[in-house]
């Protein structure tokens, strides 16, 4: 897994800065100038129930998530 990976990230409820109270779900997108290499995938954090949940948008970005995170620019 690659040490620094940019991605963008959408709020869909909640707030970073309110993460210690509140549940945070956002949707993460990878941008790539290949659109084979493109992907979004949903973070859910939950710090008063230790709870991180990575949740698939669709089957159809697998690969592209994979490669995304497995990047290393070192």
């Amino acid at each position: 897994m690659g040490d620094n990976i940019g991605l963008t990230a959408v709020s869909l409820a909640g707030h970073p800065d309110r993460l210690s109270v509140e549940p945070l779900k956002m949707k993460m997108f990878f941008e790539s100038e290949n659109d084979d290499l493109c992907a979004e995938f949903y973070l859910n954090c939950d710090t008063n129930n230790n709870r991180v949940q990575f949740r698939e948008k669709d089957t159809d970005f697998r690969a592209a998530v994979i490669l995304a995170l497995a990047q290393n620019e070192g």
